[in-house]
């Protein structure tokens, strides 16, 4: 098979359930760069090359078949996810790093480096992505993370090794193992999908962790109102957190950051969508 029949059968195929002409193209490179090593560049500079039927082509066609049949997200495929720069190790224990919470990554950094921000801590650390990403950009940072997963915690700390990052993992729920310990600066992206709302979302995400996605009630802001409250007692003189959180929750969450006694602020991501909550607590 020439590399160019290559590029051919696999955009065919992935048309079948990717509609989006560029995310189609993405997905067909990462396949053919994974697994068969073939940068994206030589399907156009050398298109009449010609590739073996080995073992690795026989793992395209299964992986291929897997994402098409399974809907399987070609992350979990492959095992590995881009975030911030870096590549991070994931597998249905831990959700897909998404290129929206870099920006929560950025608003830290810049926070960190204006309010001389020490100590962190991030919640619902899942694969590790964003205390490793900000440890890697700003290796002086002391920085805690917890999951309620031990298989999600086991995954970032396999990334952290990695990345040569050290963060203080611990196991549990929220702020349940930090004995009452204070930070400057405390970082989350807690479930905000309400249960009712899981027919609404794409086979693809409905293979990633549900403890990780779905609220626990029809409220899809019931973790932000617990996280909020109990935040106060975590949070050091002048502190601040910033949470992700889903479409439409914006002008609540701000709200009831408010009534806590808290200033608020909003950041769009760069598609124009709320997508940050950013919470002040004063002296």
């Amino acid at each position: 098979m020439k590399l160019s029949e290559l590029k051919q059968w696999l955009d065919s195929e992935l048309s079948v359930i990717i509609p989006d002409a560029t995310q189609r193209t993405a997905e067909r490179n990462w396949f053919i760069l994974h697994i068969l090593g073939i940068p994206a560049a030589r399907l156009f500079t050398h298109p009449q090359e010609t590739i073996n039927y080995n073992a690795d082509f026989e793992r395209l066609q299964l992986v291929v078949k897997q994402r098409i049949v399974e809907r399987t997200p070609i992350q979990y495929l492959l095992g590995e996810a881009t975030f911030y720069g870096l590549s991070f190790q994931v597998s249905p224990a831990v959700l897909i790093p998404r290129p929206e919470t870099e920006l929560l990554v950025e608003k830290a950094i810049r926070l960190c480096d204006t309010q001389g921000y020490q100590r962190i801590l991030d919640l619902g650390t899942g694969s590790g992505c964003i205390p490793i990403a900000l440890k890697y950009h700003r290796p002086q940072l002391d920085i805690t993370a917890v999951d309620i997963s031990d298989d999600a915690l086991a995954i970032a700390k396999g990334n952290a090794e990695t990345h040569q990052t050290e963060i203080c993992f611990k196991q549990g729920s929220w702020f349940e193992p930090l004995n009452g310990n204070s930070f400057d600066l405390i970082l989350s992206n807690p479930p905000y999908i309400a249960p009712d709302d899981a027919a609404t979302l794409a086979p693809e995400v409905l293979q990633e962790p549900h403890l990780a996605l779905f609220t626990k009630t029809s409220d899809p802001i019931v973790f932000y109102r617990e996280l909020i409250e109990q935040t106060q007692a975590h949070l050091s003189a002048n502190a601040a957190f910033i949470f992700e959180m889903g479409l439409g929750q914006a002008e609540a969450l701000a709200a009831f950051c408010e009534s806590q006694g808290m200033g608020a602020e909003v950041l769009r991501d760069y598609a124009g969508h709320p997508r940050l909550l950013v919470g002040y607590r004063g002296v």
